[in-house]
């Protein structure tokens, strides 16, 4: 009997030495961007929004897409999806922004026909998807938020 004892002990021993000295495995928090798994790049800010007003094209002379459609448009945020680092102006739901859009709000074929993935275009009440980099720029008050690319929502 007494060896049962003896052997049973060192047994409970030997199982709570091994299963107590385990590390335990770092959990990783994941902050969800746009897309899963993708990475936001530094000075972004991913976001749903809907255009509310687009402006007037200002300048017909020149050679660059801005003059032959509208590039500028007040963006309505209606969900923020997750900041890159060093994204020094943050965005909330509900606020009304200015944005200039760098391929234009209208359709990409004809103005960009060599760009890979062709943009469908934006409207007023339309809503979509976008990762928008802030700038300061000399001169102005407020960022400077520009938008590449976005997905139709």
């Amino acid at each position: 009997m007494k060896i049962k004892t003896i052997l049973l002990s060192v047994f409970v021993i030997i199982f709570l030495t091994h299963y107590s000295c385990k590390t335990q495995k770092k959990k990783t928090i994941v902050k969800k961007n746009v897309d899963i798994g993708v990475k936001l790049s530094p000075g972004t800010c991913s976001f749903e929004g809907e255009i509310i007003s687009i402006e007037k094209i200002k300048n017909t002379n020149s050679n660059n897409a801005c003059s032959k459609a509208a590039c500028i448009a007040k963006v309505k945020i209606t969900k923020v999806l997750g900041y890159g680092s060093a994204f020094n102006a943050p965005m909330g739901s509900g606020k009304v922004i200015k944005m200039r859009f760098k391929y234009t709000l209208s359709k990409t074929e004809k103005l960009f026909p060599n760009k890979k993935n062709h943009l469908p275009g934006l409207k007023v009440g339309s809503k979509f998807k976008a990762s928008v980099k802030a700038t300061e720029e000399m001169g102005e008050d407020n960022p400077v938020y520009t938008i590449d690319d976005y997905i139709l929502l």
